[in-house]
């Protein structure tokens, strides 16, 4: 879904419109059923890894590079801390 998402959108994409478009869809996606989850500590890193790729993809970082400004910026939580609140 996201990569479609981003296939739509074109490589001069405008990056709010995207960041809008992947909280919208891929993130409901993600974590969709996420209050009957029994995570451990790897199944929450994989899921936070995942959101964090997206911003990286969206925005062009590099793997090694923070994306927590971004998600800031965006008023996004890290996906593990949005599980919890669920």
């Amino acid at each position: 879904m996201f990569n479609n998402i981003l296939n739509v959108l074109g490589s001069r994409r405008d990056k709010m419109l995207a960041v809008h478009l992947v909280k919208t869809y891929c993130l409901l996606s993600l974590l969709y059923r996420c209050e009957i989850w029994r995570l451990n500590n790897t199944d929450a890193r994989s899921i936070d890894v995942a959101w964090n790729n997206a911003f990286r993809k969206i925005f062009n970082g590099y793997w090694h590079e923070s994306v927590k400004l971004l998600q800031f910026y965006f008023k996004c939580l890290p996906a593990s801390v949005l599980i919890d609140m669920r």
